[in-house]
């Protein structure tokens, strides 16, 4: 063997090394960052009795916190093209679970206005939680190329279901055995002691630890510079005057809108529409969150694999059911009357099923049509529309549900799904679009 095979061949078990471990990595952070996130999810059902809210009120508390995330998620998006990503993910894991410590201590910290201190201290916990993403968003886009970006999206984006469903299956038995105080301090202190293990664990980008890029090392042509530095407004440029991202950002409100009315509000709908309590709530609740994970997976793998990377096909259909499954639900005081609890639980899996695997879709979709420079700030951005969505739903659905009830909810959720799935059928056409001219470019 000569030398330039040998180092290629040592260059190439390098980049499979740290690609592996960078993606493990990410994993492991984006598990944590979700379990003390979701575990406020569960605290929401104790805060009418803790506080004497209303829904309303609630609404309005996590449009606060909600819009905070989403602003911080943007800006985050736009300094993790330019920062490293394992100060931002390392550093942002610690302060979170500083936070949900210092929340779980709150009734002891200010006795006398805890709510505010919890209002507070929920919000601080978004602007670090909204550090998560944008970096793992980043170091896909720059490790895997496009045609294996949709499966290892998938896998990545299922860890948000793992830390839910991890937090959503000890939160009824630590509510009930220790008091909601736990609920923070034993989730938080676990991921500030992550938080030390990613940052000796993670690197950055290939070119940083001197390996050629994804598109080098997979055979494949390099469409633009990724070394070029380019200036902040330039990359802002670059993701907001893609009419494509446009399109699935505009979707993507729709989508949170949805996914955060089943994520915030999911355990109180279900007690006051059913009476259930904390142990099967958590069971149905985790149901989301496990049939998430399938349900990202199996739309990263059919976009990559039999839809050869055409997310717009696989997303009009995700959407589609989503928009079926909320008229299930809208059924609900009927078909519960023939079918029992398992109607919950089967309605529960698909509505996680669907509003995941079209989450993973809108974050790969983003970031494949978009230039890989600007690749974390076109995800951030779309996510900021994400966000908006989640804030405004929870602040219209706490509304709604308080003066008009949850099936007038649920109708809302119907209409909102139904502008989802028409953004994505207009994004699917322009998409096919540029594909043929891309083509025809090459040819």
């Amino acid at each position: 063997m000569s030398i330039k095979e040998n180092n290629q061949s040592r260059e190439s078990k390098l980049f499979q090394y740290w690609r592996f471990r960078t993606f493990y990595t990410i994993m492991f952070v984006f598990t944590f960052f979700y379990i003390i996130r979701n575990n406020f999810a569960f605290f929401i059902k104790e805060m009418p009795m803790l506080f004497g809210c209303t829904k309303e009120d609630i609404g309005k508390f996590l449009f606060f916190g909600t819009t905070i995330y989403g602003i911080c998620k943007f800006l985050c998006g736009i300094l993790s093209d330019r920062l490293s990503a394992r100060y931002i993910l390392s550093i942002g894991l610690f302060a979170s679970g500083l936070v949900n410590v210092l929340m779980g201590l709150s009734a002891k910290l200010a006795p006398l206005s805890t709510l505010t201190f919890m209002t507070v201290l929920y919000c601080v916990n978004q602007v670090f939680q909204a550090s998560g993403a944008p970096p793992c968003t980043k170091l896909l886009t720059y490790w895997f190329v496009s045609k294996e970006r949709g499966s290892k999206w998938a896998l990545w984006s299922s860890c948000q279901n793992i830390g839910s469903a991890i937090i959503f299956i000890l939160a009824g038995p630590i509510i009930n055995y220790f008091g909601w105080q736990y609920l923070f301090i034993i989730p938080g202190a676990l991921a500030i002691f992550a938080s030390i293990i990613v940052f000796s664990q993670l690197r950055d980008t290939p070119e940083s630890l001197g390996l050629p890029s994804a598109e080098q090392y997979s055979g494949e042509d390099v469409v633009e510079s990724t070394k070029e530095n380019i200036g902040v407004f330039r990359t802002l440029y670059l993701a907001i005057s893609n009419r494509l991202v446009l399109l699935i950002a505009t979707s993507n409100f729709c989508l949170y809108f949805c996914k955060n009315f089943f994520e915030k509000f999911g355990a109180l709908f279900l007690f006051e529409s059913l009476n259930f309590g904390n142990n099967r709530l958590s069971v149905l609740m985790t149901s989301i969150e496990v049939s998430g994970i399938f349900g990202g997976i199996f739309a990263g793998v059919i976009s990559d694999k039999f839809f050869k990377g055409n997310r717009a096909q696989v997303s009009i259909l995700y959407f589609t059911m989503i928009f079926v499954t909320l008229i299930l639900f809208a059924c609900k005081d009927i078909l519960f009357q023939y079918t029992g609890r398992a109607f919950v639980f089967v309605m529960m899996f698909m509505i996680g099923f669907f509003l995941f695997g079209s989450q993973v879709l809108t974050g790969v979709f983003s970031t494949d049509v978009s230039d890989k420079r600007a690749a974390s700030t076109a995800n951030a951005f779309v996510g900021i529309f994400g966000n908006l969505g989640a804030s405004v739903g929870v602040l219209l659905c706490g509304r709604w549900s308080d003066k008009y009830g949850w099936n007038f909810v649920l109708g809302r959720l119907l209409v909102i799904s139904m502008i989802g799935v028409l953004c994505f059928v207009v994004t699917y056409f322009l998409h096919r679009n540029v594909r043929k001219s891309k083509y025809k470019n090459i040819q």
